[in-house]
């Protein structure tokens, strides 16, 4: 009776364990490989795992997937599951600091000064990204008056990538070709 009791622990156990493993918020780049059966989405830093939403992208992509780890998925893949997936492309752009136009690692009375050079006279930047401060996806007259009001301390800080080096999480349609200080 005891011996019945200790496996029936066991049985139950190995049962309820992977049905208790909790999911994992996941955000990362990567590459989408046609599997058996299913998409699998190969991370940069190396793990894969199979994801449920793909379209409109296609084997051979480089995307990045954000959504949850499901550690009791099942699948044809073998491999764990990213439920409730969002994909988009993933920027492949240089790092940089927002506001900080003349890429001298500080934002200044310097940046506005650029910004406007670039809006009116159309000098040439490497990184238009770092000309939006506003971060509406535009670059125009005000950005540098965004700056200038964070400057004198009458507006609200710059977003991401700010006060150091960083990716543009809104991913719009401004480049950023090179930008020196950032990785």
């Amino acid at each position: 009776m005891l011996r019945w009791l200790a496996v029936s622990i066991l049985i139950l156990a190995a049962v309820l364990t992977p049905s208790m493993a909790r999911a994992q918020n996941f955000d990362a780049c990567g590459t989408l490989l046609q599997g058996f059966e299913c998409m699998i989405f190969v991370d940069d830093a190396g793990p894969s795992y199979d994801i449920e939403f793909f379209a409109p992208y296609v084997h051979g992509d480089h995307v990045r997937v954000i959504g949850t780890v499901n550690p009791n998925c099942q699948n044809f893949c073998l491999m764990p599951c990213i439920t409730n997936n969002v994909i988009s492309l993933c920027s492949t752009a240089p790092q940089f600091i927002r506001g900080d136009v003349n890429a001298d690692g500080v934002v200044n009375i310097a940046d506005p000064i650029a910004q406007l050079g670039a809006v009116f006279l159309g000098a040439p930047l490497p990184c238009q990204d770092s000309l939006d401060a506003n971060d509406d996806g535009t670059a125009n007259v005000a950005d540098p008056i965004f700056v200038l009001a964070y400057l004198f301390g009458q507006g609200p800080s710059m977003a991401a990538p700010f006060p150091s080096c960083g990716d543009d999480p809104t991913f719009d349609v401004l480049d950023c070709v090179s930008y020196a200080l950032c990785p």
